[in-house]
């Protein structure tokens, strides 16, 4: 009821590894299953993979719009319209006059990194029109390395075709995500869903698509496709456990990761992550782990600093319950003032809300905005209006729309009273 059809490249001098990628076409789906093994042995040199990706070219002339998540969506600039356009910077393109993104959108500017998205929020992703839909539907991301905010691209248009962008592994946004392979190693990435639907409207494919991020679709017959160091049911495990902070009760809604064990699940490059959530009993649980010993990690708003417990190790299909987990945040003394909230995210800050710090050319901005630089005053000036987003360099203060300028650094201020100087 299937048919797995497996693309070999054997190893070369420009890509010491044997790479195979798998597109699994199965009864009664519209879509594909894709996963990529990738082998290497101690006779090929070593290999550094900074970037693994499958790209799906769809027909522009029936997808116009794409879309992330269910907030945002959007009109492409044509292919001929980004053509015609001036590059400004990598990927980037200052589009002419008239176009019907600007309309909607408000930016003349167009680039791919617009449309990037973290590993926590991802569960469908795709280009669509008027009649079709092609997305990407990841109910298996454990072999994505760099933890719940590394983010991706995703997907976006070039000056031939919408691409779709299957990121296996990358180093996007300083993350080194980068996998060396040295003697003898393999890996696999995926499986992932390439779902392709029809609908009445965007929001309905999209709708549709995410039906397909559920594991129990396809867990049965992932365990009997033969999957290389693929885990089954039965050898997966439930990993469960509550944290609270010490004297202070459950912590609610913090970030839960099990990775790579002794690694910041940040910088990790290899093993498997994981992550969840705690409800407002501060519980927590994860489903389907893989056996291996793992950190597990705990990032909280509000909160600064890590939890960390190393040495959790999880065995094949025997669920493991870790019980109650006591967080001891770090104590510096009496806070003097604070700055924004420690959340990983700048949403506070000018610029910072709504996705409006993805607008190109906004240290354009930062001179006029701040023509003597931030002088945040505690107790009377406002995040949200006198602290920008970003430290940029103050660039031109006629600028051009290509980036050229000579830059200066900035110099900040944060001004305060106390009632005297701290011993």
């Amino acid at each position: 009821d299937f048919v797995d059809v497996a693309l070999s490249t054997a190893a070369s001098a420009a890509m010491s590894a044997d790479f195979t990628l798998h597109y699994v076409l199965r009864e009664n789906e519209t879509g594909l299953h894709s996963y990529i093994e990738i082998n290497h042995t101690a006779a090929m040199a070593d290999l550094d993979l900074a970037q693994v990706r499958t790209v799906i070219r769809s027909d522009p002339s029936l997808f116009d719009h794409h879309s992330v998540t269910d907030a945002r969506f959007g009109i492409m600039p044509t292919p001929a319209e980004l053509a015609a356009g001036t590059g400004v910077s990598d990927a980037t393109t200052q589009l002419n006059p008239g176009t019907a993104y600007e309309a909607e959108t408000g930016r003349p500017v167009y680039t791919k990194y617009d449309w990037s998205l973290d590993e926590r929020s991802r569960e469908a992703i795709g280009v669509t029109g008027d009649d079709y839909g092609a997305w990407v539907v990841e109910p298996h991301r454990e072999s994505h390395p760099g933890g719940p905010w590394k983010q991706h691209n995703t997907v976006h248009q070039t000056t031939t075709t919408p691409v779709v962008l299957l990121l296996w592994t990358s180093t996007h946004y300083g993350t080194p995500g980068n996998i060396l392979l040295s003697g003898d190693e393999s890996l696999v990435f995926g499986p992932k869903y390439l779902h392709f639907n029809t609908g009445a409207s965007l929001s309905a494919m999209r709708a549709d698509a995410k039906t397909w991020n559920d594991r129990s679709l396809h867990r049965s017959f992932y365990d009997g496709l033969g999957i290389p160091d693929w885990t089954t049911t039965a050898n997966l495990a439930d990993v469960s456990g509550d944290l609270s902070i010490a004297g202070s009760g459950p912590l609610e809604n913090a970030t839960i990761i099990l990775s790579e064990d002794g690694e910041d699940f940040q910088f990790s490059r290899k093993g498997y992550v994981y992550q969840t959530t705690t409800d407002a009993s501060g519980d927590f649980s994860f489903d389907d782990v893989r056996p291996g010993s793992y950190r597990l990690s705990a990032v909280a708003p509000g909160i600064y600093g890590e939890f960390i417990v190393d040495g959790v190790v999880v065995s094949p299909g025997t669920p493991l319950d870790l019980g109650s987990l006591a967080w001891t945040p770090p104590d510096f003394g009496s806070d003097l003032w604070q700055i924004g909230t420690f959340d990983r995210s700048a949403e506070e800050y000018l610029h910072g809300a709504n996705d409006d710090y993805r607008r190109w050319g906004l240290w354009f901005d930062y001179p006029t905005e701040f023509p003597s630089d931030v002088h945040f005053v505690i107790g009377s000036s406002d995040e949200a209006v006198d602290w920008n987003y970003a430290h940029f360099e103050r660039t031109s203060t006629t600028p051009s729309p290509i980036c050229t300028a000579s830059a200066t650094s900035p110099e900040w201020e944060v001004e305060f009273s106390g009632a005297g100087v701290p011993a």
